[in-house]
Parts: structure tokens; sequence; C-alpha cells
């Protein structure tokens, strides 16, 4: 279950342009860098109170459209590994590139639907 956002800062929000996002405060530097702010006036919240620890989610949000074009530039790195993929390569940038191997004569299948 998804972390309610109070309603009058959705409302803030989308009339500022905005997306708004809950942020783990341990990745609050690298959220910033990628052009998340904190939202004022909304106080952090823990994030798992079972898990024993003190990590606090903070509200964050960032501009719409700047949300989409790094959403877009993030697909097209997904889409590129696929098509490697599909070819039976893995370019070494990757993490998952070592050990992978398709046997000759074999291809690789890569769908979106489940359970194939």
């Amino acid at each position: 279950m998804k972390l309610a956002i109070p309603r009058e800062i959705q409302e803030q929000a989308r009339r500022d342009g905005k997306v708004v996002r809950w942020i783990l405060d341990t990745r609050m530097t690298e959220a910033h860098s990628n052009d998340w702010d904190k939202v004022e006036g909304v106080e952090p919240v823990q994030a798992n109170p079972m898990s024993g620890t003190d990590e606090r989610l903070v509200l964050c949000s960032k501009y719409a459209d700047w949300h989409e074009a790094d959403q877009r530039s993030d697909e097209q790195v997904v889409d590129e590994r696929e098509k490697q993929l599909m070819r039976g390569q893995v370019s070494d940038g990757s993490r998952s590139s070592s050990g992978v191997h398709v046997p000759q004569g074999q291809t690789n299948r890569v769908t979106t639907q489940r359970g194939l």
C-alpha cells in the first residue's frame, strides 16, 4: 500500500506542473542531484516502523516535464539492453554482462507479458 500524500500537496503540485514522490532520506543527495526538491511543510515519516531502523521518507517534488524526460531516457537504456539481449549480446558496461552466453543457433526472447 502506498504512503498517502496530503491532498492539498497533490493539488498544489498539479497546479505547479510537478510530480511528488516519497524518497528515502539516505538517497536525498542523489535525488537532489536529479532535480528532486524537498516539499516544505511536510515532515519526514518513518519508512518501516517494524524494521527497527530510523530510515525516513521525505516528500519531494520535481517538474513533471523533467521527470518525463528522465523516464524516457531510462526507457531508452532498457530498450537498448533488450535489443542487445535479443542479439545474444550484452555490452561490457552492463552489470549483468559477465558470464552471459547464448548457445550457437539459439536466440533470446524478451517479452513484456508476464509468465512467458
